[in-house]
Parts: C-alpha cells; sequence; structure tokens
C-alpha cells in the first residue's frame, strides 16, 4: 500500500512539473509569435512607409499582442524619460525590462544588434534629410517631394 501511494505522488508530481513546463513553453511561443509579428510590422512601416521612429513605436504599442505591446510601451515610455539618450541605449533598457517577453541572453542579443541597426538608421536618415552641406537643397527637396509622392501612393493602396 505504501509503495502504491509512493507511486501516486511521483507520478502526481511528475505530471505537474510537465503541465507547469508546457504552460511555459505556450506563453515562451505566444510571446515570440506576437513579437515576429511585431518586427514584421515594423520591417514593413520602416520600409514602405519612412514612418518616423516615435509615431511606429506608438503604432506597434498600440497594434500588437500581448506582451510585444507592454516592450513597446516600455520604448516610449523610456524615449520620454531619457531625452537625449541614444535610441540604442533606450531599445535595450525597455529589452531588459520587459521580462513578459522571457527571453534569454542568447535570444536577447539579435534584439540589442537590431536597436543598434535601427538607431544607425535613424540617424543616418536624420543626417541625410537635414543636411543641406552634403548633398544641397535641391536634391534634399527632390527626394522629399519623391518620398511624399511615394507615401501618398502608398496610402491610396492601402485605403
Amino acid at each position: 500500500m505504501t509503495k502504491i501511494i509512493g507511486a501516486l505522488m511521483v507520478t502526481a508530481a511528475t505530471t505537474s512539473l510537465g503541465v507547469m513546463s508546457a504552460k511555459r513553453l505556450k506563453r515562451r511561443v505566444r510571446s515570440l509569435r506576437s513579437l515576429v509579428s511585431a518586427l514584421d510590422i515594423m520591417r514593413s512601416e520602416i520600409c514602405t512607409r519612412l514612418t518616423p521612429m516615435p509615431e511606429l513605436l506608438e503604432l506597434l504599442a498600440a497594434q500588437t499582442g500581448e506582451p510585444a505591446n507592454i516592450f513597446f510601451t516600455n520604448c516610449l515610455i523610456k524615449q520620454r524619460s531619457m531625452r537625449g539618450r541614444p535610441f540604442a541605449e533606450l531599445w535595450n533598457s525597455a529589452l531588459r525590462a520587459t521580462e513578459e517577453l522571457e527571453l534569454n541572453e542568447n535570444e536577447l542579443e539579435p534584439l540589442i544588434e537590431l536597436g543598434t541597426a535601427l538607431a544607425a538608421t535613424t540617424q543616418t536618415g536624420r543626417a541625410r534629410r537635414y543636411s543641406p552641406r552634403k548633398r544641397g537643397w535641391r536634391a534634399s527637396s527632390r527626394r522629399r517631394r519623391a518620398s511624399e509622392t511615394g507615401r501618398a501612393r502608398q496610402e491610396q493602396c492601402w485605403a
């Protein structure tokens, strides 16, 4: 009788460990899916609409599922509180503050690199946009008109 009770207790304990592990894996899958979906939206917004980063973060915080929306909300909060700091720094800070993503160090590395790349792209875009000396005002205004025309076409396509 004692052996049967012991066997039942071992079975119950391992079953509960398995159920808890399955729940944790389901949460991770949901987390990664929402993050991949958000990054896909981010890529398309940056490539097609040239959405400014603050506007893009607001869009992603509103449109993505949990826990990705928590991460982008943290990015917005960090952006407002860390005025003047590099974008990569606030991105990394928000990544580390969002425990709901449940990412380990190996999984954080590519996202940290993405934050650095986004910061470089944002600054390069600003430099091109606001630097009349490099390309001249004419080239800058032509490019701006072309991007506005392209954006108007994009908006018509999606309307």
